[in-house]
């Protein structure tokens, strides 16, 4: 990648600035500068003279590289060097040569928050590129399909994915996902804005790298579709009533999405108790259980197996004391009552069991999972008593795509957030990995 002669002049400012020992460090830069004007200034590309400047200067260059190296180690810093591919069509010699006169100093700096404008290339041959409004903030890189948008088109988190960024030529980069084989490209219509956002995208993997993470995020599924979050992230957000939907591998799941034209094929509701903190449950419907209470410590080891993917949605609710006394009896309720799913339901959708007289629901009421949801947020008063039956809503209903919901005034449910599994197993993991299958005990049907 070029730099001018001003970017490498506001670099050794920066240097200049932070130690004393930055004098001897820009003497060695503009030595740099002067061969790199020097190579430049001759319209020989394969003369004897340019093999003589690489033999007399390529050495000299690698040793300023690793005393450069040597300076920002000797701070506690960090420095890299991006070696541009050549476009000359010249010996090998030369095009290393050249490859260091342009490399491009990444420092550890703070990382800069951008956003603006870029062509994205779809996968899809005959999208082509297209334009996308991109952000670059907290380590990640969003894009959406314009301007003042609310959920992205796409989301990659650099605290959770291992990320590296090139050059494909001056205006375009690509962006690549170890463990995925789907790559991000992007490109502007001038070399400098193509050049800054490949640099700050780089500080921000650099920094985002120095963080402690042991989080496994699913590269074999859609990541990119959903903003990431840690699973201490998941724990310390989640609330009562926020909604958890999952993708599933069963077959029966498969048909489920397509059925529903979902890409979610099972719903449940977050329950978040204060004498547990540290602990997630939620309520659901399962095909084998019946409704019941789970909690998230036996299910994540599942994730990236039995499930593909989970996501919550966070509720923006008042949890007044009303609220949760309502919920209470609601649980007391619903527990034990038995998974239903009809012709009846799916079909007409229409209340198949009235509640008794100072009842939510009978002992003898069935749900599908996201029927019981449904019943939940009506109960609560989190979504309005249109008329609409519970069984009316799909685990797609739940999706950020759709707007089927009709929730009452004050209550918003936020974006889509994938949550990554942390790798650490403990010891009760391994133990109940031994056990029994996640698809022989969990139907989400």
């Amino acid at each position: 990648m070029d730099i001018s002669q001003n970017q490498q002049s506001n670099q050794i400012n920066k240097t200049d600035e932070e130690s004393a020992q930055s004098l001897e460090l820009k003497d060695m830069i503009q030595e740099n500068i002067k061969q790199m004007e020097k190579f430049e200034s001759s319209d020989s590309e394969d003369s004897e003279e340019i093999k003589d400047v690489f033999d007399e200067r390529g050495d000299v260059y690698e040793k300023v590289q690793l005393q450069i190296e040597k300076h920002y180690q000797q701070e506690g810093k960090e420095i890299s060097f991006d070696y541009a591919n050549s476009d000359r069509r010249i010996t090998s010699k030369s095009r290393f040569f050249i490859s260091h006169l342009k490399a491009s100093v990444v420092q550890n700096e703070t990382p800069k928050d951008l956003k603006g404008y870029l062509q994205k290339k779809s996968p899809s041959f005959f999208r082509g590129w297209q334009d996308r409004y991109v952000t670059l903030k907290d380590h990640k890189m969003c894009y959406f399909e314009k301007e003042g948008d609310v959920d992205p088109k796409g989301v990659i988190n650099f605290d959770l994915a291992k990320a590296d960024v090139k050059f494909i030529d001056k205006k375009t980069f690509q962006i690549i996902i170890e463990g995925s084989e789907r790559s991000f490209m992007f490109r502007s219509h001038e070399d400098a804005i193509t050049e800054d956002w490949v640099n700050e995208i780089k500080r921000h993997i650099s920094v985002a790298g120095k963080r402690p993470s042991t989080c496994i995020l699913n590269t074999k599924s859609m990541f990119w579709r959903f903003d990431t979050i840690s699973e201490q992230q998941f724990i310390n957000l989640a609330d009562t009533g926020d909604i958890l939907l999952f993708r599933c591998k069963q077959l029966g799941s498969k048909i489920t999405r397509t059925f529903t034209n979902s890409h979610f094929d099972h719903v449940a509701m977050v329950l978040k108790f204060e004498t547990d903190p540290d602990e997630v449950y939620f309520v659901e419907s399962t095909s084998n259980r019946g409704v019941s209470i789970s909690r998230w410590t036996m299910i994540r080891k599942f994730v990236g197996d039995f499930y593909e993917q989970v996501i919550l949605r966070h509720l923006e609710v008042e949890r007044s004391d009303a609220l949760i006394d309502k919920l209470e009896i609601f649980l007391k309720e619903a527990v034990g009552n038995k998974y239903g799913i009809s012709t009846s339901k799916l079909l007409f959708q229409r209340n198949t069991v009235k509640p008794k007289k100072n009842k939510y629901i009978d002992d003898d009421r069935t749900f599908f999972c996201s029927e019981l949801v449904a019943k939940a947020y009506k109960v609560l008063g989190i979504m309005e008593d249109d008329g609409r039956p519970s069984n009316y809503f799909y685990p797609a209903s739940f999706s950020s795509k759709s707007t089927a919901l009709n929730l009452t005034v004050g209550a918003h449910l936020g974006q889509e957030m994938n949550i990554a599994i942390d790798s650490v197993v403990t010891q009760q993991d391994e133990l109940m990995l031994q056990g029994p299958r996640g698809d022989q005990h969990r139907q989400t049907l």
